[in-house]
């Protein structure tokens, strides 16, 4: 819940011209006893990139038009952000347009925080979509080594389809994969959940709820464990980095 503020007067800079020429938007939460920091930034050019710092994201694509017929209409008549006193644990949003060099915060329409929020969590889920292959691995105790005998095979293609599904598969599976599944994801708290198809049959050790984060062309895997291949127990591993193929 957003705590009251105090307004202060408004600002008296000009509103920006009817054709502000090439404009970037950048739309950011911060703030929360939890120090919420997401943003997504616009270009006019329909460039999106959206992130979020307290979960080391960041993702680019294409904004959809509809966000973009909004923002071009917003620009044109959206006040100047009023000034409010700063409050403790506040989560706050803001409206930053940049053009021709000139930086310039707008008050944030409900309607358009709501498009910005839903075009930041459709970038996320988009971005995990197509085919990774595993890169490295993180021990749960640092302080660990893994012998030869205990190090896994590491996964050769891991493919997140926007349907919800996912395939995994191993080196020497040819085309056919491993074993299916489903997957969730709630990237507001960067959640996942994967669940294996009953017609397969995945590993014995199978884990699949935990976090991500996709920074880029590299995604991590916290605490998810799609299966042990080779090593003849788990291996004391809590995290598995991919790269997109």
């Amino acid at each position: 819940m957003m705590s009251a503020a105090c307004a202060l007067p408004a600002s008296t800079e000009q509103p920006l011209p009817s054709d502000p020429g090439q404009w970037t938007i950048e739309y950011a939460v911060s703030g929360g006893i939890a120090f919420n920091v997401h943003y997504v930034r616009v270009a006019r050019d329909g460039a999106l990139t959206a992130g979020d710092r307290r979960l080391g994201m960041e993702v680019a694509g294409r904004a959809p038009d509809d966000l973009m017929t909004r923002l071009t209409a917003f620009l044109k008549t959206a006040p100047d952000a009023r000034k409010t006193a700063p409050m403790p644990d506040a989560i706050g949003t803001s409206i930053v347009v940049t053009s021709a060099g000139r930086k310039r915060e707008l008050e944030p329409a409900p309607e358009i925080a709501a498009a910005m929020e839903s075009a930041w969590s459709d970038a996320v889920t988009r971005a995990i979509a197509g085919s990774w292959t595993q890169s490295g691995w993180k021990l749960c105790n640092p302080a660990a080594q893994l012998t030869a005998d205990e190090t896994d095979t590491p996964i050769d293609d891991l493919t997140f389809r926007d349907d919800g599904t996912f395939d995994v598969t191993w080196p020497g599976g040819g085309a056919r994969p491993t074993y299916r599944g489903r997957y969730t994801l709630n990237p507001r708290f960067g959640m996942i959940q994967v669940s294996a198809a009953p017609a397969t049959t995945p590993p014995r050790d199978f884990a699949g709820d935990g976090s991500f984060q996709i920074a880029q062309r590299q995604l991590t895997l916290k605490r998810v464990w799609l299966g042990t291949r080779k090593a003849p127990r788990r291996p004391d591993i809590c995290e598995l980095t991919f790269t997109r193929k």
